[in-house]
């Protein structure tokens, strides 16, 4: 948990669903976390290309430019390691996709997820 206003951790949510990424902002800054939102990939990368942040919290399903498409963007920059990327997904991934994310050290968690569990994974 951040310890004081000048070092509160920035959390960006890439999430095609405007009441899933309103509700984590509203639970991640009552947590005292600095939150930007992106409702589309293409304005979530321009923000992760403008800025770092400690954690990335980003749906893969999201039309026209996916959180696949966001990933490898990020990789193709050099800038993947540069923040914690935490993938939510309600479909199925299969196992070969599941091994290359963890290997790029991204967190895979299936929805719903709980936010006490998301929590515990953006402060690790």
């Amino acid at each position: 948990m951040p310890e004081s206003s000048s070092q509160k951790r920035k959390i960006l949510i890439i999430d095609d669903n405007v009441n899933i990424t309103k509700m984590f902002t509203k639970f991640f800054e009552l947590k005292g976390y600095v939150c930007l939102m992106s409702n589309n990939g293409r304005n979530g990368l321009t923000l992760l290309e403008d800025q770092i942040f400690d954690a990335v919290i980003l749906d893969v399903a999201m039309p026209d430019f996916t959180g696949f498409d966001v990933i490898d963007e990020l990789e193709n920059k050099n800038m993947l390691t540069k923040q914690k990327v935490i993938v939510l997904t309600a479909t199925a991934i299969k196992n070969e996709k599941l091994n290359e994310l963890h290997e790029k050290g991204i967190v895979v968690l299936n929805k719903p997820v709980s936010l006490g569990e998301l929590i515990s994974v953006i402060e690790e």
